[in-house]
């Protein structure tokens, strides 16, 4: 283990009152406490320095074993971390009880044995954690001999396990159709056959005929997650709020799985946003996104909950939600102000940070100032993107940035560099094998502009463009990649020598005119 880097990472993403717990813990220790003092000054730090810590503690004995030291101390916060969150997390507390039940047993405290096991059957049906609830039942039985029963009544025992055991099997089931659902989204939007197949396994699986094949509250959501991810790849946007209204129903009648899984309910608010969104609802989708926050604040005022995890997903979900919504919708001015504490976010927020969550805030912030006409700006934001690793999610975003940087040097008058980056795109993408329709159709355009002088030439290239643009628009394989960069919009302000924004303002308008007259 890196100790020096796991550490560091470690401390930092400590909440207030975690820190404040060990500190409590470390007190009652006797004798030196040089791990608590390494403590104080690592949690000082914006980055660690390991020279820093050296100098600060010279001539100290044990600044010669520092990594010794570094090792314990990284022990001691984790065995701080698990008594702190054994008081609310249901799989430590079921089996802390389990284990104390077993205890109580060796003692042939009996009566109290048993007690403890039902406890810890109570919190674990509570919370559906069915594997410390297998051991929970296993423990109330050994509680009492076999001897000592009927045989109906082993029976019964034993029937109680199976039953719990195939619901478990049964939220497998659900589990694996909803990550093989998700496999695509992580990848992007659907747009080959195999994944339009992938799709379509996932919504008629046999357990899908019915929500009530699904036996717990968890498989009943993850059906829900699988029908929605399904009808928006489908474009299929008027059935998805009450998809999603549902999910946030069951999770909020069950506020123990809010408290295990806050991370999962602040996800199904968050898309309960993106559904009003992609249909054109504006007034519920900044609804939804109050309710997006309220409940995360709320959250965040819970001891046990106030992390930096939840606090992250605060700043990045709130963040990607509000830059493309104003990105969709033209309105880029407006979201000059979220773009100056962008940078001071991710700073904060490093040590949480998955690449796929930077990805998905790089680009949004360089489609707004693209949109603000900051063309440089717009690249300096596109470029820290493609400077990245191939990240593990948001890959399509990723590879469109490729296609992005094009029409940002075009915009920037850059024509060689645009007849370059034209040849090494097309190996990009023809290398991954996704050089389909919509790609050949952007860089066979491109090729041509270069080659086509101003005047009516041009605007007839952009007019057969638009025309390309529009048949693509309605393929299914196509559809997705208009998501990233509202090219129909671009290409008909050039025609039509109008403001980008302009464009997309008008677009919007007649898209919320047809939604309110279907309303």
């Amino acid at each position: 283990m890196r100790y020096s880097d796991d550490l560091f990472q470690l401390i930092k993403s400590l909440s207030k009152s975690e820190k404040r717990y060990f500190k409590l813990a470390a007190s009652v220790q006797r004798g030196e406490k040089n791990y608590l003092r390494l403590f104080d000054m690592i949690a000082e730090m914006e980055e660690y320095d390991e020279e820093a810590v050296r100098r600060h503690f010279a001539g100290e004995r044990f600044i010669n074993q520092l990594n010794v030291t570094k090792h314990y101390l990284y022990e001691m916060v984790m065995k701080s971390l698990r008594a702190y969150h054994n008081e609310y997390s249901a799989k430590a507390q079921v089996a802390d009880l389990v284990k104390s039940s077993d205890i109580l047993r060796e003692k042939g405290l009996h009566d109290q044995s048993r007690r403890m096991a039902e406890k810890a059957i109570a919190i674990a049906r509570e919370h559906e954690v069915h594997v410390p609830l297998i051991d929970a039942l296993r423990c109330m039985g050994q509680t009492i001999s076999t001897d000592a029963l009927t045989p109906s009544e082993i029976d019964a025992r034993f029937d109680m396990l199976d039953n719990v055991v195939d619901e478990f099997r049964n939220l497998l089931h659900y589990e694996r159709i909803s990550a093989l659902a998700n496999s695509i989204q992580h990848n992007g939007h659907a747009r080959t056959d195999e994944e339009f197949q992938l799709l379509e396994r996932c919504r008629w699986d046999p357990m899908m005929d019915s929500m009530e094949n699904a036996r717990s509250v968890r498989a009943q959501l993850l059906h829900l997650a699988v029908i929605a991810h399904y009808n928006y790849e489908h474009g299929n946007y008027e059935i998805l709020p009450s998809i999603v209204a549902r999910q946030i129903e069951l999770l909020e009648s069950h506020p123990a799985m809010i408290r295990e899984r806050p991370h999962f309910y602040l996800a199904t608010l968050g898309n309960c946003a993106l559904a009003f969104k992609v249909l054109g609802d504006i007034e519920s989708y900044r609804e939804a996104l109050a309710y997006f926050r309220k409940r995360g604040e709320e959250l965040l005022a819970t001891s046990q909950l106030a992390n930096r995890r939840i606090r992250y997903y605060l700043f990045t979900t709130f963040h990607v939600s509000l830059l493309d919504f104003h990105a969709t919708r033209g309105t880029f001015q407006d979201a000059a102000g979220l773009l100056a504490g962008l940078d001071e976010g991710l700073r904060e927020h490093a040590a949480q940070l998955e690449d796929g969550m930077a990805v998905r805030l790089l680009s949004a912030a360089a489609k707004i100032q693209f949109g603000r006409g900051e063309f440089r700006s717009a690249l300096d934001f596109n470029n820290r993107l493609l400077a990245m690793p191939e990240p593990k999610g948001a890959i399509d975003i990723y590879h469109h940035a490729r296609l992005f940087n094009i029409f940002i040097h075009f915009e920037l008058g850059n024509s060689d560099l645009v007849a370059s980056l034209i040849r090494s795109v097309a190996r990009y993408y023809g290398t991954r094998g996704l050089l389909e329709r919509f790609e050949r159709c952007i860089l066979r355009f491109f090729e041509r502009m270069l080659r086509t002088g101003a005047g009516e030439d041009q605007r007839k290239l952009l007019v057969s463009f638009r025309e390309e643009l529009l048949e693509l628009r309605d393929d299914p394989g196509s559809r997705a990649a208009f998501y990233y960069f509202n090219c129909i919009a671009w290409t008909t302000g050039r025609i039509e020598h109008r403001r980008f924004d302009e464009v997309i303002r008008e677009m919007v308008d007649i898209e919320e005119r047809l939604f309110q007259t279907a309303a």
